[in-house]
């Protein structure tokens, strides 16, 4: 005889069968919060395939407790129905670096003064055409800065660039996919990290550059004050000036020692996950598991 299941999506676009009970992630809700920053095309189908996943999970995880409050706003669940599983802080993140390897690192990727490292990626919420411009605002009074990103030029990428001058352009530069490893130098070797996202569910960057002790500029967004505190420089990311003004005092700063918050730990992490999982099994299986 089988034994009942309780089916598990990570993504809430990948559409739940009827009938069965269903736990769904709603990592955030930014296709719903930037109506006019995703192709109506894009935006539609997510939306949609959200709200009919919504009407069918038997529990809703999701990684903030801005997203939670989000959530039960827009969609009319009750608190009850969503539990929040924290993302968790990186294993590599926690391991020591060498002055020889960081030195390495900057000799690979041709970064011979200061440099602001950003690793969020092009997605249309990422704000990337708005850092461009903000970064060649910087440009002309920190004459020694360079802008290392991880990942490769993209459309996104070269739509922003267009606008720049090719002086500013060539002080931006590609890392490229990095590995676990060379990621943890990049933060290690930054003199501070920028992350001007329009919206996220829960802001791995900000966890990122607290764990590596490195000074952020982000934006000014609910869910960046769960996961940060006080730890960022924080801007409007919808205003060139106020995200190079926000750069510009973090690069003031000096690199502390790495943050660690207990909400993030990795164990602890995993354990919330699986005693949601063991929660949602219960209610519809007493005496099962999961």
């Amino acid at each position: 005889r089988l034994r009942p299941h309780l089916v598990m999506s990570p993504y809430h676009d990948v559409r739940m069968p009827k009938g069965v009970p269903s736990v769904i992630g709603v990592h955030d809700l930014c296709m719903d919060e930037l109506a006019g920053v995703y192709p109506a095309r894009i935006r539609g189908y997510h939306l949609g395939m959200l709200r009919g996943n919504l009407r069918r999970a038997s529990h809703v995880i999701t990684v903030s407790q801005t997203s939670r409050q989000k959530l039960a706003e827009r969609y009319g669940l009750s608190l009850e129905q969503i539990s929040v599983v924290y993302n968790a802080a990186s294993s590599h993140f926690s391991v020591s670096v060498h002055a020889d390897d960081i030195a390495s690192f900057r000799f690979r990727h041709a970064l011979q003064g200061r440099f602001l490292l950003y690793t969020g990626g092009s997605e249309y919420r990422k704000n990337v055409d708005r850092l461009v411009q903000a970064f060649s605002v910087l440009a002309a009074s920190h004459t020694d800065l360079t802008l290392l990103t991880t990942g490769n030029p993209d459309m996104r990428w070269n739509a922003a660039l267009a606008n720049i001058s090719d002086a500013n352009k060539v002080r931006i530069k590609f890392a490229g996919k990095l590995s676990d490893q060379d990621l943890r130098l990049a933060y290690a070797a930054a003199d501070a990290v920028v992350y001007p996202s329009l919206c996220e569910g829960f802001g791995r960057v900000c966890l990122e550059a607290m764990e590596s002790g490195v000074p952020l500029a982000c934006s000014d967004l609910a869910v960046m004050r769960e996961v940060a505190g006080d730890y960022p420089c924080y801007f409007n990311p919808y205003d060139v000036q106020s995200i190079a003004y926000g750069i510009a005092t973090a690069l003031k700063k000096l690199r502390c020692e790495p943050l660690t918050d207990g909400r993030f730990n990795e164990l602890l992490v995993q354990d919330s996950f699986v005693q949601v999982m063991d929660s949602a099994a219960q209610a519809y299986f007493p005496g099962q598991g999961t």
